[in-house]
């Protein structure tokens, strides 16, 4: 009988080590990414073409009639 519960108590201890080191590996993650994500420079090169976004052409700066 006593071997038995010897058993259930370093099965309870095992599982209780496994899931904190879980979650101390996972908080360690979680930190060192968010490190990494601080660093980073995000640069954008800006395009300096001007585009017409309408669908018909303009002549003279005149929008042509509708209908």
């Amino acid at each position: 009988m006593t071997n038995i519960k010897l058993k259930r108590i370093l099965m309870k201890a095992l599982k209780i080590s496994l899931l904190l080191v879980a979650v101390v590996v996972l908080t360690v993650s979680v930190i060192s990414k968010d490190a990494v994500k601080k660093n980073v420079k995000v640069e954008y090169k800006s395009d300096s073409k001007k585009i017409d976004l309408l669908a018909h052409k303009r002549k003279n700066g005149i929008k042509p009639p509708v209908g």
